[in-house]
């Protein structure tokens, strides 16, 4: 080879690791957002979780056994509707009173 051609070759090594060091640091990038998000996102379902479970045992503790559209309920209620829910519970004389969603928007 050429000590011109041996140049070439050098800086397209040097161009390949350049962009190989690109990848793997935006790679690197994604992947760590993307943990981050997955916490994010674990920490709310497992406190909405955790709400549910808290209002589901009031619930039952306050009105005996829950029904199952109760449950179903409980198990798709966004946070500001368990937290609507569970301050309706101190007050409500009926199960269906505390569910009564007209009294929520």
């Amino acid at each position: 080879m050429s000590e011109t051609e041996q140049l070439a070759y050098v800086r397209y090594q040097d161009d390949l690791r350049y962009q190989a060091s690109l990848v793997e640091s935006n790679y690197g990038l994604g992947l760590r957002e993307g943990r981050e998000a997955g916490i994010v996102e674990g920490r709310v379902e497992g406190r909405l979780e955790g709400e549910s479970k808290l209002l589901k045992r009031l619930l039952e503790r306050r009105f005996g056994a829950l029904p199952a559209w109760a449950t179903e309920k409980l198990s798709c209620a966004s946070e500001q509707t368990l937290d609507a829910w569970g301050e309706a519970v101190l007050t409500a004389s009926t199960l269906e009173a505390v569910f009564n969603t007209d009294a929520f928007h």
